[in-house]
Order: C-alpha cells, then structure tokens, then sequence
C-alpha cells in the first residue's frame, strides 16, 4: 500500500453542485420569525428583570433608611445624657489641665511678670492644686464674683486671656441636643 492511496487527493476540484442545498425560501422565513420572535421575548425579559432590580434596590434604600432612622432614635437618649450629665463633668474635671496649659503658654510669654489669674469660688481650689506646677511663676489668684465655674481670666499688665469651659459646655451640649432634634423630626416625618 502506496503513501498516495492513504490520503484524500487534492488534484480534482469538487463539484459545486454536489454539496447540501441551501436552505429553501420556507426555511428562511421560519428562521426569521424565530429569530425575531426569541428576540422580542429576551427583550421582555429584560425589561422585566431591570424592572425588578430597581426595585429590589429601592427596597434595599428603604431599609436603610428604616434602619438609620432607627439607629439614631436609639442612640439619641445617649446623646441627651452626654449634653446634660457626662460634658459638663469632664469639663468641670480638666479645668485644672485647661488653665496648666493656659497658665504655661503665658509664663512662657511674660519671661517672670507677674499673672493674675480670676476664678470663680468655686474653682479657687483646683487652680491652688495646679498652681505648684508651673516653677518660676508668680501667680496672684483672685476670687471674682462676676465669673462663673469653669470661667477663668488670665491677665499680665494690660493684657488678658480669658478661659469658659462653662460656655464650651454649652455649645457642645446644645450641637448635641440639635442633633438629637433633628433625629427626633426624622423618626416623626418618617
């Protein structure tokens, strides 16, 4: 058995007409329509499945915004407790450290002038605590009935600073009280 019996010759052009016969006019138009038809049902589908995504997203923004409002409601009891209890008792509690700082800053300044520092009675003690740490200092503590707790005015020749822990407490808690309002109106407009 020869090489050339083994494989399909080349050599001869086949016969065009010898092929399978293109598809008929019925076929054509029985293709078309399926065509056409699957077509028109996938864009059905589509339609119908955008459709359920946009709203599975905006069920999706509901519950979170269920979810805020109620997360917010739940934290706005804490908040009051903040504003009213716990603020104006750590700013009570760092007065001391508060006027240290301030107290340091204008020693620094003055060089050995003397400071006058005004307090209210109340904060008398905690600045003759503080006092023994700031070395070198002359610091002439003045009761003043003008000032309230947490309000101090640090005064060197003509020059003043004055410190309102009380007012910063005030500030802080009534941000805090607004935006326990503002989830208050939200819970209530839904």
């Amino acid at each position: 058995m020869s090489l050339a019996t083994l494989f399909e010759s080349f050599d001869t052009i086949p016969d065009p007409d010898s092929g399978p016969a293109p598809p008929g006019e019925e076929w054509l138009a029985g293709h078309a329509a399926g065509l056409a038809e699957g077509r028109a049902q996938a864009g059905a589908e589509q339609v119908a499945l955008r459709a359920e995504t946009a709203q599975a997203i905006a069920d999706l923004g509901l519950a979170f915004a269920e979810a805020q409002a109620l997360v917010l409601s739940q934290l706005a009891p804490l908040f009051a407790t903040l504003a009213e209890r716990i603020v104006p008792r750590i700013l009570h509690e760092t007065l001391g450290a508060a006027l240290l700082d301030e107290l340091t800053v204008a020693a620094q300044e003055i060089a050995g002038a003397p400071l006058t520092l005004r307090v209210a009675e109340a904060d008398r003690p905690v600045l003759e605590a503080v006092l023994p740490l700031i070395p070198g200092t002359r610091v002439e503590v003045v009761t003043d009935p003008r000032l309230g707790p947490g309000q101090a005015l640090i005064a060197v020749g003509d020059t003043a600073r004055s410190l309102d822990l009380d007012r910063l407490g005030r500030d802080i808690s009534a941000a805090m009280a607004a935006l326990s309002d503002l989830i208050q109106g939200q819970r209530q407009n839904g």
